[in-house]
Formats: structure tokens, C-alpha cells, sequence
């Protein structure tokens, strides 16, 4: 039987970032990563803000290799239509900056970022196991046993702390029977990368637009194209993220009694997007490299992690609200911080069960407070009035309670 102290079942953002965390502030316990594929692939979720970049860059040292490697992202931008979907990109309302954000955020590459990350962990010292799929989990305060299934071998595993980091499908999910429908907030989306989108910020592309001139003095010196760019409808938005190589993140969020599973498909996302003039435009030679589809986004927890048991969820293993706003890595983020801090306390002797259950009540806190601000938001994203106000609410509430007491620790 093998052992190691940390095993984190899955190798995408979350697991992967957790691992690097973990051998930095703890480096003499043991951490061992089991990831199924063999592969990194492309994950949607590009578009980062303040917290998680703050993480990747004081927590994680990340900063000159995302700097490097990756795409600054230039704020948020938003964008709304009339009624007949057909005004010209350089006439529509807009919401954005017109000169570079006071705090970074970037847009990320997941796919190279999980293989890059990957291979630091792997040199900084953690075991990492590719192709290999961890079954029949058992709990107990000795420690946890599993078996990993690699390359026709079933090999034998104990651990002190058991972190599922698996996505969607959550080992952990099942056998603790964690999952709860949201009910309250039902969105579905699908998404892809495109080739061969026209560059906004290209003022020779533009020219021909009407009123292309003051179209391109209101954003001044700044970079349309890096901005995590929204088109807003009544019920729905559709976003337009950059990414290195030419290539563009493209994807649709609407509320779930306006959904048609057509847009599963490349052709139909397509379709789709190109019934608005704006996107057809923009979208007129674009070409599909793949695509990826969900019925239902938001989803609750009974429980993020349990300090008796030794076991945690982590990034989309545990909760997850809405795509709008870019929270996903914010999550990662403070889930990880905790989940370090637990470890690194047990590790030292601490009981940490009331801690856990503390660090628990704030996820839950934290989750609830997050998804009070799409209710009922969708219906409101047509109205260039009503969502400007909106955004800047949201936007002082994001610096000032939330952004502000996790730089400052």
C-alpha cells in the first residue's frame, strides 16, 4: 500500500493550484495528484478578477509567468442592442473603461495553464499520476484508503486528507450525498473557441461602421478586445473572451424556459449568435474548434469540507452560482486559502473540527451572498438604464467588501 499525507483527486485549476499552495506553505507534507486524463484540454472559465488573480500572483508566485504566458484582461465591458438585434457595433450603448483597470486581472489559457502548472508541481516535488482514476474511497480517522486504476494496475492508497477537485461529477459528491439542485436560479449555456473573429480594436477592420470614429475615441487608448466583452438581451448575454493565438472564447448564458439545445452543436451556437448584427459581424468568418454545453449551471453543497473526516470539495466539486461577473476562480481561490490553513493547523496538532465547521458556514455565507446577485438579474440585461446602475452597484460592493479584507488577509 502506497501513502502519501495530501491526495488531491483531479488535476484541473483547482486541484492543480491547491497543490502548488500546499508545497509552497507546507513543504514537508506529502501531496499526491491523480488526474483520469492524459491530457489537458480546453476548459472554459478563461476570464479571472481581482481575488483569484491576487491569489495566483502574492499566493502562488504566478506573476511573471502569466504575465508571460497569457493575456491581460482590460475590465469588463458591456454592450446592448435594440430590440431588433440589429444595431451596428460602433452605435451600441456601451459600459466600460476607457483607460487600464487600477488592479490586474487576466485571461487565461486554462488549457496551458493546467499543463503548466502540472509540470511546476510535478518538479516542485508532488506525485503526480496521469491516466489514472480513483475508486472505492473509504474514510476513516486513521486515514483514508482508495484504489487508482492506471494502465490495467489497481494499486492500493492511504491518505491523511482526501481533496476531491474532480469538477461536476464529484467523487465525493455521491457517497456524501452533497449535491443540492438550485432551484431558485435556473441557467443553461454552451460555449466555445472560435478562429478568425474580427479584432474590434482594428480601426481599419471598423471603418466602414457608422460612426466608427467616436466609436473608437470613446475607449481612448485602451484595448477592446482584451475586456471580458458581454452582449446583453433580455434574458441572456452572450461573451466574447480573448485568448492567445488568435483564438476567442465565444458562449451563451440565458435563463433555462429560454433554452434550445441546438446551441450544443458548433453550427447552432453559431446560428445562434450570428441572429444578432453586432455578433454577425464580429462572427461573419469564424470557424469552431469546439464546443461544450450545460442544461443547468448553478448547484449548492450540504458541505464543502469536513474537519472530522479529513476531506474537502474544492472549485466545481463543491458549489458553483453563475458564470456572469467571472466568480468561478474567486472560489478557487478562498476555498483553497482555507483548505491550506485546515491542513497546515492539523498538521500541527490542532483539532480542527469546529474550525472546518466554522470555515464551512463562511463558504455557505459566502455562496448565498454571491447568488443574491443573479436573482433575477437576467431580466434586467436588455436595459442599458437599469443594468448600468446595477453594474456600478455590484462593482463598488465587489472592492469594497469582498476584494479589500482578502488583500489585506
Amino acid at each position: 500500500m502506497k501513502s502519501v499525507d495530501v491526495a488531491i483527486v483531479g488535476g484541473g485549476l483547482s486541484g492543480n493550484l491547491l497543490a502548488r499552495q500546499l508545497r509552497r506553505e507546507l513543504p514537508n507534507v506529502s501531496v499526491a495528484m491523480f488526474e483520469r486524463s492524459t491530457e489537458r484540454s480546453f476548459k472554459v472559465g478563461e476570464s479571472t478578477v481581482e481575488i483569484a488573480t491576487h491569489y495566483l500572483i502574492r499566493r502562488l508566485g504566478l506573476s511573471t509567468y502569466i504575465y508571460k504566458e497569457h493575456l491581460p484582461k482590460n475590465g469588463l465591458r458591456y454592450f446592448f442592442d435594440s430590440e431588433n438585434r440589429d444595431t451596428p457595433l460602433t452605435q451600441m450603448s456601451e459600459i466600460g473603461i476607457d483607460g487600464l483597470p487600477p488592479y490586474p486581472s487576466f485571461q487565461l489559457d486554462r488549457q496551458r495553464l493546467e499543463a503548466d502548472v502540472m509540470e511546476m508541481n510535478r518538479q516542485d516535488g508532488v506525485e503526480i499520476y496521469q491516466g489514472a482514476r480513483v475508486v472505492d474511497p473509504t474514510f476513516s480517522e486513521d486515514g483514508h484508503t482508495f484504489f487508482v486504476a492506471q494502465e490495467g494496475e489497481k494499486t492500493e492508497w492511504k491518505a491523511r486528507w482526501f481533496i476531491d477537485a474532480t469538477g461536476r461529477e464529484s467523487i465525493l459528491k455521491k457517497q456524501r450525498q452533497l449535491r443540492v439542485a438550485e432551484k431558485g436560479h435556473k441557467i443553461a449555456a454552451s460555449w466555445g473557441r472560435f478562429t478568425n473573429v474580427k479584432d474590434m480594436d482594428d480601426h481599419h477592420a471598423i471603418g466602414n461602421l457608422p460612426n466608427a470614429e467616436e466609436f473608437r475615441d470613446v475607449c481612448k487608448n485602451t484595448s477592446r478586445v482584451l475586456s471580458t466583452n458581454h452582449f446583453m438581451y433580455p434574458g441572456y448575454w452572450i461573451w466574447m473572451i480573448p485568448l492567445r493565438n488568435g483564438i476567442t472564447s465565444v458562449g451563451v448564458v440565458q435563463e433555462s424556459k429560454q433554452w434550445d439545445t441546438k446551441r450544443h452543436s458548433a453550427e447552432g451556437l453559431l446560428d445562434f449568435c450570428r441572429e444578432h448584427g453586432a455578433l454577425n459581424y464580429l462572427m461573419e468568418d469564424a470557424e469552431a474548434l469546439d464546443v461544450g454545453a450545460l442544461t443547468q449551471l448553478a448547484f449548492r453543497t450540504k458541505r464543502f469540507w469536513c474537519g472530522k473526516e479529513r476531506w474537502a470539495t474544492v472549485g466545481d466539486s463543491g458549489a458553483f452560482t453563475d458564470p456572469f461577473y467571472s466568480p468561478g476562480s474567486d472560489f478557487i481561490a478562498v476555498e483553497n486559502d482555507l483548505i491550506t490553513d485546515l491542513i497546515k493547523r492539523e498538521t500541527a496538532g490542532e483539532d480542527v473540527v469546529q474550525r472546518a465547521d466554522l470555515y464551512d458556514r463562511f463558504m455557505q455565507f459566502r455562496f448565498d451572498h454571491t447568488l443574491v446577485i443573479y436573482q433575477d438579474l437576467y431580466k434586467t440585461m436588455g436595459s442599458y438604464a437599469v443594468f448600468r446602475a446595477k453594474a456600478y452597484f455590484d462593482t463598488a460592493l465587489y472592492y469594497n467588501l469582498i476584494f479589500d479584507p482578502y488583500v489585506l488577509d
